[in-house]
C-alpha cells in the first residue's frame, strides 16, 4: 500500500494522467477496487490514495501475480522498504540487470 502511495505521488509530481498501478499484493488489490473493505491500519492509507487518484484522468489498478513481476519482486527484496523513496539508475547490478534483460526479452516464467 506505502509503493502505491509513493508511486502515486511521483506520478501527479511527473504531471502523468494515466497510470496502470499493479500489485502482487492481491488484497491491495481488492481494496483499491473497492471490492473489499480495508482493515483500520490502512484505512487512512487508503483514503489518501483515493483522494491522490483524483488528480489523474484514469488509474486502473491491477493484480499481478509476483512471478510476473520477477524486478519488482528483486527489488523489493533487495531494498526493503524505508521512509526513503530510491531511484536506481542503469546498470542496476548483475541480478536486476539480468531480469531486466530477460523481462525485455519476453522471458516467462511458470507460476509454483
Amino acid at each position: 500500500m506505502i509503493a502505491v502511495e509513493r508511486g502515486l505521488k511521483l506520478a501527479e509530481h511527473m504531471g502523468l494522467r494515466r497510470i496502470m498501478v499493479q500489485t502482487d499484493s492481491m488484497q491491495v488489490a481488492r481494496i483499491l477496487n473497492g471490492l473489499t473493505y480495508p482493515t483500520w491500519r490502512v484505512e487512512s492509507m487508503v483514503q489518501h490514495i483515493k483522494a491522490l487518484r483524483g488528480s489523474f484522468e484514469e488509474v486502473t489498478v491491477q493484480h499481478v501475480y509476483r512471478e510476473a513481476n520477477k524486478v519488482a519482486d528483486a527489488l523489493a527484496t533487495t531494498y526493503p522498504a524505508t521512509n526513503v523513496t530510491t531511484f536506481f539508475a542503469y546498470p542496476m547490478g548483475n541480478v536486476i540487470d539480468s531480469l531486466l534483460h530477460n523481462d525485455a526479452n519476453g522471458t516467462l516464467y511458470l507460476r509454483m
